[in-house]
């Protein structure tokens, strides 16, 4: 009777992981499609020098206008914003 009684617990807790595993890959597809659509109007852009005191926004529409011949405006961009990568050295050990 003991053994039944932990079998029948054993199969009951594999249908309940069964059902969250499933659960969680639903979950993961769902925040991935989103991902996906928060980014459906980003762009980057690589190899702008830094500069102290630089206004990233003006730098972007200048660049758009200059040398991809696109008239935006300020309000048609949500944000910029640099992101930094940090590069090691492949030298050190």
């Amino acid at each position: 009777m003991m053994l039944k009684s932990k079998i029948d617990n054993m199969e009951q807790y594999t249908r309940r992981n069964s059902v969250r595993i499933l659960e969680n890959m639903m979950l993961k597809s769902k925040i991935d499609n989103m991902e996906q659509y928060t980014r459906r109007n980003s762009v980057r852009i690589f190899g702008i020098p830094e500069k102290n005191d630089e206004n990233i926004q003006a730098i972007v529409l200048n660049l758009c206008k200059d040398k991809l011949n696109v008239d935006l405006t300020a309000p048609s961009i949500d944000r910029v914003h640099r992101i930094y990568i940090n590069i090691r050295n492949k030298n050190v050990v």
